[in-house]
C-alpha cells in the first residue's frame, strides 16, 4: 500500500463495511485498476463491526485505510468516512458493487468546470445474474430492482451503491442520518435537492451489483427498507395499520407492470408475480413486528 501526499488527492472513495470480507476484496480489487490516476484518489473502508478485523490484502497501487465506527449502521460509517475524507470530491459506494475500470473518472468528469452547476451525481447501477441460468430471484431482482437512472431523472434522488458529491456540500446539507439503517441515502438527495441543488446523472460512471439470488436476501431486504421507512415515522398503530393493510392489498398495478415486461418470458413474469406479492407479505409483517416493539433489520 502506497502512501500519498494529501495534496494529490482528488477523490475519496467510501467503502462501509460490516461482516463481508469476500466481497469487499472484489470491490477493492475493481478499485485497483481504474483508469484515473492512482495518486489522485483514496479509498476509505469503515468497518462498522469494530469487534472483527479488516484483513486488506495487496492491491498494488491502490491508496486504501481501514478505518472504524463503532456506531451501528452503514450512514454512520459513511459519516465517518466523510469525517476522515481528503478529498475535494467524495465517491460512495457498498462493499457488495463492483466499480467499472472508468468509474471514477467519468463520475468526477459531472464536477469540470463545464458542469460546475451540479454539486452531486449519480452514476449507473448494473445488476447482474452470477450464472448463466439466473434464478427466479434474480430474474425478479434484474427485472424490478432499483433504476439510479430513474430516481436520478425523475425523482432528484439517488442511492449509495454510486453517488458522488463535492465534500462541501456536507457543509450546507448536513451528513447522513445515522439513526437510519435503510434509506439514509434517499433521505439525504432528498434534503440536498429541497435545498436547491440539483443531481447530475452519469451514464458511463457505473458500478455493476451482483442481483440476489436467494429468497431470505430479498426478504430481508425488503424487511430493512420497511424498517428505513418506519424509523421515519411516528410510531403508532394509526401509522402502521394503513401500510399493513396497504401491503396486503393485491398489487394491480404491480400486475400490469410486470406482465409488460418482454424482456422475459411468461412464465417468468408469472414467476416474478408471485414474488412480487410475497414480498408484500413480508412488508406487511414486518409493519406489524415493529409496532410491536422490535428492532429494525440490519443487514
Amino acid at each position: 500500500m502506497t502512501t500519498r501526499s494529501n495534496s494529490n488527492i482528488l477523490v475519496s472513495v467510501i467503502v462501509p463495511t460490516y461482516r463481508d470480507s469476500d466481497v469487499l476484496g472484489v470491490c477493492l480489487s475493481h478499485l485497483g485498476r481504474q483508469t484515473l490516476d492512482a495518486a489522485s484518489f483514496e479509498v476509505i473502508v469503515v468497518n462498522n463491526a469494530p469487534d472483527e478485523r479488516v484483513e486488506l490484502g495487496d492491491y498494488g497501487s491502490l491508496n486504501v485505510r481501514v478505518i472504524e465506527e463503532s456506531l451501528p449502521g452503514s450512514y454512520a460509517a459513511r459519516n465517518k468516512g466523510i469525517d476522515e475524507a481528503k478529498g475535494e470530491i467524495l465517491a460512495f459506494t457498498d462493499s457488495d458493487c463492483q466499480p467499472t475500470a472508468g468509474w471514477l473518472e467519468n463520475g468526477v468528469s459531472a464536477f469540470l468546470p463545464e458542469a460546475q452547476s451540479y454539486s452531486l451525481a449519480g452514476g449507473a447501477i448494473d445488476l447482474f445474474a452470477k450464472s448463466t441460468r439466473p434464478t427466479v430471484i434474480e430474474v425478479y431482482d434484474m427485472a424490478l430492482g432499483l433504476s439510479q437512472e430513474t430516481m436520478v431523472v425523475e425523482k432528484k434522488i439517488a442511492v449509495t451503491a454510486n453517488l458522488f458529491v463535492r465534500k462541501a456540500m456536507f457543509s450546507n446539507v448536513g451528513q447522513f442520518n445515522s439513526t437510519l439503517f435503510s434509506g439514509g441515502d434517499i433521505e439525504w438527495t432528498q434534503r440536498a435537492h429541497d435545498l436547491g441543488h440539483d443531481i447530475l446523472y452519469m451514464p458511463n460512471a457505473i458500478v455493476k451489483h451482483p442481483a440476489r439470488s436467494k429468497w431470505r436476501e430479498l426478504s430481508t431486504q425488503i424487511r430493512r427498507h420497511t424498517g428505513g421507512q418506519f424509523s421515519q415515522g411516528e410510531r403508532s398503530w394509526r401509522n402502521t395499520l394503513p401500510l399493513a393493510a396497504k401491503s396486503l392489498l393485491p398489487p394491480v398495478s404491480g400486475l400490469k407492470f410486470i406482465f409488460d415486461l418482454v424482456s422475459i418470458s411468461i412464465v417468468d413474469r408469472v414467476k416474478v408475480f408471485c414474488v412480487y406479492y410475497l414480498l408484500k407479505l413480508v412488508k406487511s409483517c414486518e409493519y406489524i413486528r415493529l409496532q410491536l416493539g422490535s428492532k429494525p433489520e440490519r443487514r
